[in-house]
């Protein structure tokens, strides 16, 4: 390329103002860029803006998972079904309870079937938090797995002492030590019951980014957490277990919405 003005010059630069080609006696440097004498008189060299950078917006940041196996819903779909067998165990109490008052002191196969199914749905609802830690990798759903398992087996004990030591016991309850014992571990399988589900919602609620269903993971640890707390309470348990059937419905459908790493 020649100079515009001296066309027997090679040209050494091009004005970034009007594309000319310029020979060094024609190069003007204005902010390190070169410009022909006529756009520098013509107030064409002006330093040109910064460019716009825009600001960033925040958005939904996704943690990264990391897997501690092979990541599978396998876990999901055994504690859905868990929550099925759950549910029924749940209102199976409460019904049996109502058809036998005293039940404590008879055989009531109707109260140790629903126990027994409370407690296998809910070492089998349990998974999901193991299938938490397996797919995304934290800690805690490990920790709340485990503390399932002892929890929620612990509401056989009252039902053992009962079938096996009171039932037709002769004692006078109010004098029979192990009646005491009975009315202790009773209410207190509600409270551990009831913290157990507390601990599934927390759950839920902080592996809600990993699970692609924010919202509804939200939503059904909210009301996991709500259960667990009429659990808590004794007095309310008719209305957890109650509740248990909207809370083991939404849970079913967000462990079979979610997402497992590939």
């Amino acid at each position: 390329m020649k100079c515009a003005k001296h066309p027997r010059r090679d040209a050494i630069a091009v004005c970034v103002s009007c594309g000319i080609g310029i020979c060094r006696d024609c190069e003007i440097k204005v902010q390190n860029r070169s410009h022909c004498k006529e756009c520098v008189e013509a107030g064409r060299a002006t330093t040109p803006a910064a460019p716009l950078i825009p600001k960033p917006v925040p958005g939904k940041v996704t943690p990264v998972a990391t897997p501690t196996g092979i990541p599978s819903k396998g876990f999901y779909n055994t504690a859905s079904i868990g929550l099925i067998i759950l549910m029924v165990g749940a209102n199976l109490m409460w019904i049996s309870e109502f058809i036998a008052f005293g039940w404590f002191l008879s055989i009531n196969v109707v109260r140790l079937v629903s126990v027994c199914l409370f407690c296998a749905g809910g070492v089998m609802s349990a998974l999901a938090m193991y299938g938490f830690r397996r797919n995304y990798g934290p800690q805690l759903a490990y920790i709340v797995f485990i503390i399932s398992v002892i929890f929620v087996w612990f509401m056989l004990i009252p039902v053992i002492i009962n079938y096996g030591f009171l039932a037709g016991s002769f004692i006078p309850l109010a004098l029979n030590p192990v009646y005491l014992a009975y009315i202790i571990l009773y209410y207190l399988g509600y409270v551990l019951a009831g913290v157990m589900m507390i601990l599934w919602g927390a759950t839920v609620l902080y592996v809600r980014n990993y699970l692609g269903i924010p919202g509804l993971a939200m939503a059904t640890s909210i009301l996991f957490i709500i259960t667990g707390s009429f659990f808590c309470t004794v007095a309310l348990a008719i209305v957890a277990q109650i509740m248990l059937i909207p809370s083991g419905i939404l849970g079913i459908i967000t462990l079979s919405t979610t997402d497992v790493p590939t």
